[in-house]
């Protein structure tokens, strides 16, 4: 005798002890005998593999995870890291084109389950140099909380870290102490911690402490290459024996994924040369700009 029900036991607990009871008359033999009660225990038992499922905190081949965000594995049911595998690699982190691979093991502090969810933290920065990471969890490491302990299949997820660190400035020319620097045709090079988008889309002002002449550097004169921009700047006589203050708004630099320049702390900049003397340069970070340098011109 066959019993199939579809239903039957599609909510039943794993692990659960059932009992089947046919009772007493209800079946007959061939020679319509009447069957004695019979009781049949059985245990559910877990078959079923846990399955990666698509969700909003799951990296996917579609999504650019934000930079230094933690990543979320998140199943179909609660699961563990399988027994004796702790002190071995569970997850590793491969970048597609250049640094090094991140493992995680089993005991780390790096990962943590929640019930139905793997949170990977880890220790270091992903690049986010907009470069592909491979995500991969080995077979037999991820297994679901029963005491089948039914492991999942080997898994790889293909992801991007997206770039949300500003550029920083990284050097400049005239440098500190340089001299023989000329009073007109000089021309002030900012190199940055990485590429930035071209065309420059603001201007430079060169602002000056006594006169009302400002001297204005447009936007279509910055010239952005790589993680360079120059301009020139030319201070003619009248323009001599005074301060002048180089401000750049808060959105004439970008780098290519639209993070602003936004400043850098201030510094001593000084470059000696022909009727210019000295420029001192001290940075100073409004809201809506950003004092780059202090040019002092003396005869």
């Amino acid at each position: 005798m066959t019993i199939s029900h579809a239903d039957a036991l599609v909510n039943g607990n794993e692990e659960e002890t059932y009992t089947l009871t046919v009772t007493s008359g209800s079946v007959r033999d061939v020679a319509l005998n009447e069957v004695d009660v019979v009781t049949v225990a059985f245990t559910v038992k877990d078959k079923s593999i846990p399955v990666l499922e698509v969700a909003s905190s799951t990296p996917s081949s579609a999504q650019v995870l934000a930079f230094n965000s933690n990543l979320q594995l998140v199943f179909n049911e609660p699961v563990k890291i399988a027994s004796g595998v702790t002190t071995g690699a569970v997850v590793t982190l491969t970048p597609g084109t250049s640094g090094s691979t991140v493992t995680i093991t089993g005991d780390s502090s790096e990962l943590t389950i929640q019930g139905s969810t793997i949170t990977i933290d880890p220790s270091v920065e992903l690049d986010n140099s907009g470069q592909a990471f491979t995500l991969a969890v080995a077979s037999g490491t991820i297994v679901d909380d029963s005491t089948s302990e039914n492991a999942m299949s080997a898994a790889e997820i293909v992801f991007s870290v997206s770039d949300q660190r500003a550029p920083t400035l990284t050097g400049q020319d005239p440098t500190v102490g340089a001299t023989g620097v000329a009073l007109t045709g000089t021309t002030i090079t900012l190199t940055f911690s990485e590429d930035l988008a071209s065309p420059a889309t603001g201007e430079v002002l060169l602002v000056p402490s006594t006169t009302s002449s400002i001297f204005t550097v447009a936007a279509s004169t910055l010239s952005v290459s790589g993680s360079i921009v120059s301009f020139p700047v030319t201070l003619d006589s009248a323009q001599e024996e005074q301060e002048y203050a180089v401000r750049m708004g808060s959105d004439a630099l970008k780098d290519s994924d639209g993070n602003a320049f936004a400043g850098f702390a201030g510094s001593s900049y000084v470059w000696l040369g022909g009727e210019l003397v000295k420029v001192s340069v001290g940075m100073v970070v409004a809201v809506v700009e950003v004092v780059l340098f202090v040019c002092l011109v003396e005869d």
